[in-house]
């Protein structure tokens, strides 16, 4: 198994977990697919940022961001920025709001991380 597949699973494993992950509608070229994210809102998540660490922290870019595998099962394996669309809650317990994928923010091996808006 190599470095980026170990990462991949990892992300998703954890974010089987109700605390770091929800499930939201990925819609790519009119075709849906219901994955387990973990999403940051309007610059909080549950992996706190601290601001103090490292001149490499910085505050989100976006109100909403949204951290997805890159696997093909379950996950995106290719975010085509402007034309993709989230399907996911705002405000939890609030009602569903569909979102542009604007950009990708950044990726790793496993994941990508990428900016929403309404």
């Amino acid at each position: 198994m190599t470095i980026a597949e170990d990462l991949r699973l990892e992300f998703e494993e954890m974010v089987e977990d109700d605390t770091f992950g929800e499930s939201v509608v990925y819609v790519q070229g009119g075709v849906s697919k219901t994955i387990r994210a973990h999403m940051y809102r309007k610059g909080t998540s549950s992996f706190p940022m601290r601001n103090d660490r490292s001149t490499e922290s910085k505050p989100n870019r976006y109100d909403f961001e949204l951290r997805v595998s890159n696997g093909v099962e379950n996950g995106i394996s290719a975010i085509i920025p402007k034309l993709d669309k989230v399907q996911v809650v705002k405000d939890y317990g609030g009602p569903i709001f569909t979102m542009r994928v604007m950009e990708i923010i950044g990726q790793d091996p496993g994941t990508f991380l990428l900016g929403l808006a309404v």
